[in-house]
C-alpha cells in the first residue's frame, strides 16, 4: 500500500512541474514578441491646409420653360395614361402647376400655341387648358379649330372647353364638321360633344354650323351625319337637319371639279366671255341645280313606260322587209 502512495505523489508532482513549465514557456514567448516589435513612431503633425475663401451663393439661373414642362409631364404621365376621362387630369397637382405656368402673361401666346398644337398630347392638354385662362387667347380660336381634327381625343376635350370661353365663340357645330370616320366608333368623343352641346345651350348659343360646311376642310355630309347620330343631344338632331338641307341645296363641288374648275378670283371674271344670248339659259340652269332633287324613277316605272311607248311604235318598212326575208 505504501509504494502505491509514492507513485501517486510522484505523478502529482510531475503534473505540477509540467504546468509550471508550460506557463514559463508561454511568458517567454510573449516577451520575445514584444521585443521583436519596433518602437512606435512619434505622431506626425499634418501640414496646415491653405484657407479657402467661403463660396458666395448668388441667385440661381431660372430653369428653362421646356425643362419645367417636361418635368411636369413625367410627373403626371402615369396618371394621364390610366385616366378614364380627360377631365380627370385637372385633379392632378402637376397638371394644375403646368396650367398656371403657361397661363402666365410673361409666356408668349405663340409659345403656348406651339405646345397646344404640338405632338405631345399631355403637354397639349396643359396648353389648351391654359389658353382658356389667358386674356390674350381670342386670336387663337381659329388656329385651334383648324387643327381640331388632328388632335388626340383628350386634347379635343380641352379644345372644346377653350371654345366655350373664346370671344367670339366659334359656331356650335363647327368642330363636328371636321369629323373623321373613326370618330363614330370612339366611346369618348360622343360623350365629349354631348357635354359641349349642353354647355353651349346653357350659354344661349344656337345649334348652327355657320359657314363651316362650306370650308374646303369639311368632311362629307354622310360622315358628319353618322357621327352626330351618336351624340345624344337635341343640338345634334338640329345639326343633322341642317346637314341634310345643305346637301339638298348645295352644288356637288367635288363632282364638278372632276371635269372643270371653280372661278373664285375676280380676275377670272374679267376674261370671262358671256354672250347675252347665254345669260337666260345659264340662269335657268343655275336655278335648276339649286332646286330640290326629284325622286328618281323606279325600274318598274321605266318598264311600264316602255310598254306604253311600244303600243304607238310601228316598225319601218325596211325592218318589215328584213323580217320577211329571214322567215322560212
Amino acid at each position: 500500500m505504501k509504494p502505491h502512495l509514492e507513485y501517486i505523489l510522484l505523478i502529482i508532482f510531475g503534473l505540477f512541474l509540467l504546468v509550471r513549465l508550460l506557463r514559463a514557456k508561454r511568458q517567454r514567448r510573449l516577451v520575445e514578441r514584444q521585443q521583436a516589435q519596433p518602437a512606435s513612431a512619434p505622431p506626425v503633425t499634418p501640414a496646415p491646409q491653405p484657407l479657402v475663401p467661403p463660396e458666395i451663393i448668388g441667385p440661381r439661373e431660372p430653369v428653362p420653360l421646356a425643362a419645367q414642362l417636361h418635368q411636369i409631364e413625367s410627373s403626371f404621365a402615369p396618371f394621364a395614361a390610366n385616366s378614364a376621362h380627360p377631365s380627370e387630369l385637372r385633379q392632378h397637382p402637376d397638371f394644375k402647376h403646368g396650367v398656371a405656368l403657361l397661363s402666365d402673361s410673361s409666356i408668349p401666346l405663340e409659345t403656348v400655341l406651339q405646345y397646344a398644337l404640338g405632338g405631345n398630347w399631355m403637354l397639349a392638354c396643359v396648353a389648351l387648358a391654359a389658353l382658356a385662362e389667358r386674356k390674350d387667347a381670342a386670336s387663337a380660336a381659329d388656329q385651334v379649330l383648324a387643327h381640331f381634327d388632328r388632335m388626340a381625343v383628350w386634347c379635343m376635350h380641352y379644345a372644346l372647353e377653350f371654345f366655350l370661353v373664346a370671344d367670339p365663340r366659334p359656331a356650335t357645330g363647327a368642330p363636328a364638321v371636321l369629323t373623321k370616320d373613326w370618330w363614330r366608333e370612339n366611346p369618348i368623343l360622343p360623350l365629349i360633344f354631348r357635354d359641349y352641346f349642353r354647355r353651349r345651350a346653357a350659354l344661349g348659343d344656337a345649334a348652327t354650323f355657320g359657314n363651316a360646311l362650306q370650308s374646303s376642310s369639311a368632311s362629307s355630309p354622310a360622315l358628319i351625319r353618322a357621327f352626330l347620330e351618336r351624340v345624344n343631344h337635341p343640338f345634334a338632331a338640329t345639326l343633322i337637319g341642317q346637314v341634310d338641307e345643305w346637301q339638298r341645296t348645295s352644288v356637288d363641288r367635288a363632282f364638278l371639279a372632276t371635269f372643270g374648275r371653280f372661278w373664285s378670283d375676280g380676275r377670272d371674271k374679267e376674261i370671262l366671255v358671256e354672250p347675252d344670248a347665254w345669260r337666260q339659259p345659264l340662269a335657268v340652269a343655275a336655278s335648276t341645280l339649286q332646286q330640290t332633287m326629284p325622286v328618281p324613277v323606279q325600274p318598274r316605272a321605266w318598264f311600264n313606260l316602255a310598254q306604253r311607248c311600244a303600243r304607238f311604235w310601228k316598225p319601218s318598212s325596211s325592218i318589215q322587209q328584213k323580217k320577211k326575208a329571214r322567215a322560212p
